[in-house]
């Protein structure tokens, strides 16, 4: 019996701007978390915990994220044919001045700094 792999979630190799410039390269399609919307999950190197020292100064703390398998081209096409796109990161820490002052932010990939968390209205600045 043939399996429509359209139902199935598991690695799949995806061409996110069809037959354009950018190679094709491996994701991960959840189809069963979102009600029949499927997810597509992207990897990157700091999935697991990491230990950070506390830091005083607005932006002290700085960490890169590096998606594995994935160019910046090919993650933009990917958002770009995207009808939603969100990235989450999940931030824990015991008494953070993070998010009682405002003193952290994310940087885009266009170098803007956002400074919202977990869907906040004020999206940029």
């Amino acid at each position: 019996m043939k399996t429509n792999v359209a139902y199935v979630s598991g690695h799949y190799v995806i061409d996110s701007d069809g037959f354009g410039s950018t190679a094709p390269f491996d994701v991960y399609c959840n189809i069963t978390d979102k009600g029949g919307i499927v997810v597509t999950t992207v990897s990157h190197e700091k999935e697991n915990r990491t230990h950070g020292d506390g830091c005083d100064e607005e932006g002290c703390y700085k960490r890169d994220v590096t998606y594995m398998g994935a160019s910046l081209s090919q993650l933009t096409a990917l958002t770009d044919a995207s009808l939603h796109c969100e990235q989450f990161i999940s931030y824990e820490c015991f008494n953070a001045k993070l998010l009682r002052h405002r003193k952290g932010w994310q940087v885009s990939r266009n170098g803007v700094k956002m400074k919202y968390w977990g869907g906040a209205e004020n999206k940029e600045g």
